[in-house]
């Protein structure tokens, strides 16, 4: 049977591999889950947004966008299988990245 809870354990090891990349706790403003099956495969397609406070958030951005989507990540008993970037908007205050990453259970 498929493991259809929430993976937060997951979801808080993505985003901790994506504060090492920037060098920086990135903050979370957002979440949205859904569940997502096919015919082999469970897991749930995660939508959020992450903000990168002060005048260096372009800078960390583009460290974090950079090849995201050849990246690998160690998420325990689940597999990222996808990760997008959705939008990503810049200012005087800060950055503001919104991702898309469909996680798998590693059954």
């Amino acid at each position: 049977m498929a493991n259809t809870a929430f993976p937060w354990v997951a979801f808080e090891r993505l985003v901790g591999a994506l504060a090492c990349r920037i060098g920086s706790q990135p903050t979370v403003e957002r979440i949205r889950m859904t569940p997502w099956s096919s015919m082999s495969f469970s897991g749930h397609r995660i939508c959020f947004a992450l903000w990168l406070d002060g005048a260096q958030g372009r800078d960390r951005a583009t460290a974090l966008t950079d090849d995201l989507d050849y990246t690998e990540f160690d998420l325990g008993d689940r597999i990222l299988a996808d990760i997008l970037v959705m939008n990503q908007s810049i200012n005087r205050a800060g950055a503001r990245i919104e991702i898309e990453a469909l996680l798998l259970a590693n059954e």
